[in-house]
């Protein structure tokens, strides 16, 4: 059967005492057996409460909280959108400008662009706010309500790039008179 970390640590720290017959033996009585019985307490002692202080690891309380990456600011945005069965490609470029608050944030994203549809170029231009944004390690998520969803990872140290992919739900696009399923790739620097 398997020792566990105490039950281990009192064998060997019971391991290292000496017999009393040994040590009377060997001359070591009175004032010297009761040194020798007090060292043998504290290194069993030692033994007993290092695997509980090695386990315990900091003294904060808890875990500590990972570090969560400044993605504040303005930044510069351009992202790619097409629905290859519907022959629709659109493509802008901006800013997008972060508040963050610990792993949240929000930001309001300004662009201009074109898509392109069969009937020719549409131009757009506007700007939109986010909801929901998240930074967990190097992932960044948010979403342009009501419609698309924005997945992507951070960069360099700090964070200067961002990139990653849309995927927007199915909606009426009045340009071609028809429902679309937009997906595509967005990037951002700084």
């Amino acid at each position: 059967a398997r020792l566990s970390a105490r039950e281990g640590a009192w064998t060997l720290a019971l391991s290292l005492a000496l017999p009393k017959t040994w040590l009377e033996k060997h001359g070591v009585a009175g004032p010297s057996l009761q040194r020798y019985r007090l060292s043998m307490r504290r290194i069993a002692l030692t033994f007993i409460l290092l695997p509980s202080l090695v386990q315990c690891g900091d003294d904060s309380g808890g875990p500590s909280e990972p570090t969560v990456l400044e993605v504040a600011g303005v930044w510069t945005w351009s992202q790619t959108l097409d629905d290859d069965a519907k022959g629709v490609s659109c493509s802008d470029q901006g800013t997008i400008d972060i508040s963050q608050t610990g792993s949240t944030f929000s930001a309001t994203i300004t662009t201009t662009g074109a898509c392109a549809v069969p009937s020719g170029s549409v131009p757009r231009s506007g700007s939109a706010s986010t909801a929901g944004g998240q930074v967990s390690g190097q992932d960044i998520g948010f979403r342009v309500e009501p419609l698309c969803q924005y997945a992507g990872t951070l960069a360099g140290t700090p964070p200067n790039v961002m990139n990653g992919t849309i995927t927007c739900d199915a909606a009426f696009f009045s340009d071609i008179g028809d429902t679309i399923s937009l997906t595509g790739t967005w990037q951002a620097s700084r």
